[in-house]
Parts: structure tokens; sequence; C-alpha cells
């Protein structure tokens, strides 16, 4: 498994965002690619999210130039409350790796320091294959499919969940 740093996401990070939002293969399962304007809003939204709590992170492997993805610990309206969710997005070159499956079991790690974190949630496209996958290798429990909105794009999707130990 390939060793990574999760960096925290700053104004810098601008360009990877651009890159990833409108990357047709990374955005194939959330609706297809936006373009510079609409990913510098996202931008600007992650920014100010880690302002109220949320966190996100750069994916940085050891040796790389700089960071191939970004990975985020958020919280998000579900049902009628409020959960934590967590998301991974890699450039293309960066995927099938291990860096998912490497990010995701970091940010439960982070999740585990969020003394009012019990639980961890992942929402991923029912086409995206290897998303699944990676939530099912790291234990997470499936709840079912459900509809989600992914900035303004409906997606189906599974919904997962990882119980954090020793909390209720």
């Amino acid at each position: 498994m390939e060793t990574v740093r999760l960096i925290p996401y700053t104004g810098a990070d601008l360009a990877l965002t651009v890159a990833l939002e409108g990357d047709p293969t990374v955005k194939a399962d959330l609706g297809g690619p936006i373009g510079p304007a609409e990913a510098e809003r996202i931008h600007r939204h992650r920014l100010e999210r880690m302002g109220h709590g949320d966190l996100f992170f750069t994916i940085v492997p050891d040796g790389a130039r700089g960071p191939v993805g970004i990975a985020a610990l958020f919280e998000t309206a579900w049902g009628d409350g409020v959960i934590r969710e967590a998301g991974v997005m890699l450039l293309p070159q960066a995927q099938r790796g291990g860096l998912g499956l490497t990010a995701l079991r970091m940010l439960t790690e982070r999740a585990r320091e969020l003394p009012e974190t019990a639980q961890v949630h992942g929402f991923t496209a029912v086409t995206n294959r290897g998303g699944n996958e990676l939530c099912r290798r790291l234990g997470w429990r499936s709840l079912g499919e459900c509809d989600l909105d992914y900035e303004g794009r409906p997606v189906r999707c599974h919904h997962w969940v990882f119980d954090l130990p020793g909390r209720a």
C-alpha cells in the first residue's frame, strides 16, 4: 500500500479543484464535468466550510510532485438531521493504485478525533464499482440505495456507514 499524506486544503488548491471537477473520468458518476467558474465556487465553499469544522485535505503520495486528489470529512444535511460524510476524489492517473483506500482509511482515523462523531457516512454512485468495493473492503455497512443531489445533479447512490468503535 502506498504511503500518503493528507495535507490541509488551502486557497492555493484551486487548480486541483478545477482539474478534478472538470475531468470527465473523475465526474463520470457525478453528473459530468463542470467548468472553471463552478469549480471556483466549490473551492470557495470548501474554504468557507473549513471555518465551520469541515475538514478538507489534499492527497499527496510520498514522492509525488504535488497533490493527486482531495479527501474530506464534512457535515451534510440528511433526513431530519446532520451527518458526517467522507469523500475522496482522485485524478485519473492516481486511481486504481490503492490511494483511495488509504485516503479513506486515514479519513476514518481523523473522524475518531472528532468527539461528536459516532459514524461516518459515504455515498457512492451505484455505477461507481471501485468506490463501492472500497467501502466494502474497509468494512463499511451498506444502508441500501438512495437518491442524492450532487451540486444540483441527481445521482443514484449506495449509502454506506462506518460505525466508530466505542461511540454511541
